[in-house]
């Protein structure tokens, strides 16, 4: 039987998680991954500020009261779980070189997305927008059996990899 790699291994360092949004995709996915995954959530920000400390509650974090002080935090990872628009505000505010999650879609057109990458790139923050299913076991075994040269020339993997479609 062929083994294939269905798990990424762990960093050494694992930044805590400011998490900006407190919509059903942060309760129904994102806090409860983050939990099993044993990832410190350092606290969450919406502008709705009750139905951020509901969450807040529910999964005993702390909840920020502005977004200045989500920003403020050093040394996390900012995951932008909000509406379309609202990233590139949020973007211009973070810290330089900050590690950033950004939801799907990026941005709500094309200019808006590629506002999203200029700012990303002004910024140097370390950005990716999020896709389920590319991280998934399916598709690490896919992306290994492709590198190891199970499935031949198919497809430009390369390529395939730039258009990110799960």
């Amino acid at each position: 039987m062929i083994e294939l790699q269905q798990s990424w291994p762990m960093q050494d360092e694992i930044l805590p998680i400011v998490i900006f949004g407190s919509g059903s995709i942060v309760n129904d996915a994102h806090l409860p991954a983050y939990k099993n995954s044993g990832f410190e959530i350092r606290g969450i920000y919406d502008p709705d500020l009750s139905k951020a400390e509901g969450l807040a509650a529910k999964y005993n974090i702390n909840t920020f009261g502005t977004v200045q002080e989500s920003i403020d935090q050093k040394d996390a990872i900012f995951d932008l779980a909000t509406p379309p628009a609202a990233p590139p505000e949020i973007l211009k505010l973070l810290p330089y070189h900050s590690g950033v999650l950004i939801q799907k879609p990026i941005g709500s057109n094309l200019i808006n997305a590629t506002e999203i990458l200029s700012i990303c790139r002004e910024r140097s923050l370390k950005a990716a927008v999020n896709f389920q299913l590319r991280f998934s076991p399916i598709m690490l075994a896919l992306y290994n059996a492709i590198d190891k040269g199970m499935l031949g020339k198919l497809v430009d993997f390369d390529l395939w990899l730039a258009l990110d479609t799960p």
